[in-house]
């Protein structure tokens, strides 16, 4: 894809997102309403920062083409200068120019990230000189790009020998392209409250207040009130995790065969799955764990009998956070999603949120995430998690027994993830079967994540009502 045509696709995208938001807004206008519910703004906010994410990757892009065009402009032209090539009068000339990234759209056809997963593995393992140039300059230049944003300069530092890496970071445009490619992979991940992870350190160290605030009413005109407590905060410490995954790949497949697109969206997917599963199931920390469980025995569980159970476990999150909750929303298996969907009903709910079918018991595929959510009759968005267990005996951690599938109902306030910016990844090569000809391919990122902000505002719902439902 030429800049041209890079410039151009931004620019469809920021307009389907405008339209997007339009629809969203005019929608609320329509029905007489000065204010979107929390679905519409929890999609607005969606839709607004992928605009000023698309806006800010026109800019660049825009940058590039201009210097790209200054360049063909000017790139003939000599000048003279202490130090540079002689010409055959014995001037010396240099010549103007901006190079593109070692690896970028550009010089990658068919945006798979071919030559970037042949380098990683010629360069670090079989020594090839021109592949581990080619690594260190691409490490140079995630110093330079990637440097004033949370110390990764230092993590990206190359080693003396230059046979040896270091983890490599994964070019930005191979990440932009499979993350989205992902999403259903991590749910529960991209719907918690995001932060920066730090630059260094293997914890984070997040204050949540131990003693709230007080107040009280002035008794009157000049009255004095009365002394209250003081504030204080509780250090909650958070453990730095590493996610990664790997995979084995024959020196022949990587020399002769066409792999490396197949392996990156892989690997991509896996990835996204094990950060999302460690959410769910990390031992103490995840949510099956701090969540409060509300429990659903009924000998013929149907939806319109489990809704209620759902309900009753959003008003206890709300009424352990209170204000402090924000958006609330529920993660499940989607099949359970799918046999809602499948459920016939002669009955309709008392209470119905602006723009769901009053005929109906939840209203299906919202925008963020199509076909795999539904919005509830009160409002709250359930998210389909295909990394939720269908082995639900409560207590174990994962759940490893029975039938039954657990519903989640989360709290955005009070789930917190930090990330690197851009959720950077990186790439390393091992050799563990040199006689095999096999390299082993590790890619990892580091993240920390807290449920427990506020004890006890995370509830889920499960018992012998939620076992595999029949056909699903």
């Amino acid at each position: 894809m030429t800049i041209t045509e890079l410039i151009a696709s931004y620019k469809r995208d920021i307009e389907i997102e405008r339209r997007a938001l339009r629809v969203i807004l005019d929608r609320a206008k329509a029905e007489g309403r000065d204010m979107l519910t929390d679905t519409e703004k929890n999609a607005c906010e969606i839709g607004t920062a992928n605009l000023e994410d698309l806006r800010s990757k026109l800019e660049r892009a825009e940058v590039i083409e201009r210097e790209e065009a200054d360049y063909e402009a000017h790139k003939h032209e000599r000048y003279p200068t202490k130090a540079g090539l002689l010409r055959s009068d014995g001037t010396q000339v240099m010549h103007v120019g901006e190079e593109p990234h070692t690896y970028s759209r550009a010089n990658d056809p068919e945006g798979q990230g071919r030559q970037f997963m042949l380098d990683v593995a010629r360069g670090s393992l079989f020594g090839e000189s021109a592949a581990q140039a080619r690594l260190q300059r691409h490490q140079h230049e995630m110093r330079i790009d990637l440097g004033s944003r949370g110390g990764m300069e230092y993590r990206t530092d190359s080693y003396a020998d230059s046979s040896d890496f270091p983890g490599l970071v994964i070019p930005q445009y191979l990440t932009d392209m499979f993350q989205p490619l992902a999403q259903n992979a991590r749910p529960l991940a991209d719907h918690m409250k995001p932060h920066q992870l730090p630059s260094e350190g293997l914890s984070v160290e997040v204050a949540t207040g131990a003693t709230g605030v007080s107040v009280v009413v002035n008794p009157g005109e000049l009255g004095v009130p009365t002394p209250v407590g003081n504030f204080t905060v509780a250090p909650l410490t958070l453990a730095v995790n590493t996610v990664q995954t790997y995979a084995t790949v024959s020196r022949q497949a990587i020399e002769r065969g066409r792999t490396e697109n197949v392996l990156m969206e892989n690997m991509n997917g896996e990835m996204a799955a094990a950060l999302d599963n460690m959410l769910l199931y990390q031992t103490t920390n995840g949510l099956h764990t701090v969540a409060v469980r509300n429990e659903f025995d009924d000998g013929s569980p149907t939806f319109a009998a489990m809704y209620p159970k759902i309900v009753a476990a959003i008003s206890k999150a709300a009424g352990v956070a209170k204000n402090q909750a924000g958006e609330l929303f529920v993660i499940a298996h989607p099949r359970r999603l799918f046999w809602a969907e499948s459920e016939m009903s002669d009955t309709w709910p008392m209470v119905s949120q602006a723009g769901i079918p009053g005929l109906a018991g939840a209203a299906a595929g919202r925008m963020d995430y199509p076909g795999m959510s539904i919005q509830l009759p009160c409002g709250v968005m359930m998210y389909g998690d295909y990394n939720v267990a269908t082995a639900g005996l409560d207590g174990d951690n994962p759940p490893d027994g029975g039938t039954e599938d657990i519903i989640y109902v989360v709290s955005r306030n009070q789930s917190v993830l930090l990330e690197e910016p851009n959720r950077v990844r990186y790439l390393r090569a091992e050799q563990p079967a040199s006689p095999q000809l096999g390299v082993l391919f590790v890619m990892y990122e580091y993240a920390a994540f807290s449920h427990a902000m506020i004890a006890n505002v995370h509830q889920k719902v499960d018992g012998t009502s939620t076992v595999a439902p029949s056909g699903f």
